[in-house]
């Protein structure tokens, strides 16, 4: 996946756990909360079906809405969407050397990520 620098600087808030994905805990986290991250690396194999995610099945029906877009990222669009938001993912790939610093996001985007 190639992400335009634009883009890479603004994922460096997008860090996700169980809590947030299953709405106990807002998308407005800090440093605390990095040890509790899901290791979830999200390709196009896994939002297209042909690779599970090594979680539970209980958890697999909360990941499948998870898809983001460009316009979700950018703040055009609410993270409620269906099938025909697909074709427009944006080619986000999250993995632990992002989420664990060791290939950082830088951050201007932080901000807004807030109001997810």
């Amino acid at each position: 996946y190639n992400i335009g620098e634009e883009e890479r600087a603004g994922l460096c808030r997008l860090l996700i756990t169980d809590r947030h994905l299953f709405g106990t805990r807002p998308y407005n986290i800090g440093e605390e909360e990095r040890a509790g991250l899901c290791r979830l690396l999200i390709t196009d194999r896994h939002l297209f079906g042909t690779r599970p995610y090594n979680i539970g099945e209980e958890e697999r029906a909360g990941l499948c809405r998870l898809l983001i877009t460009d316009r979700h990222l950018f703040g055009t669009r609410p993270y409620n969407i269906g099938e025909e938001e697909r074709a427009g993912l944006c080619r986000l790939l999250i993995t632990d050397r992002h989420l664990f610093g060791t290939r950082p996001y830088k951050g201007w985007l932080a901000g807004n990520l807030k109001m997810l």
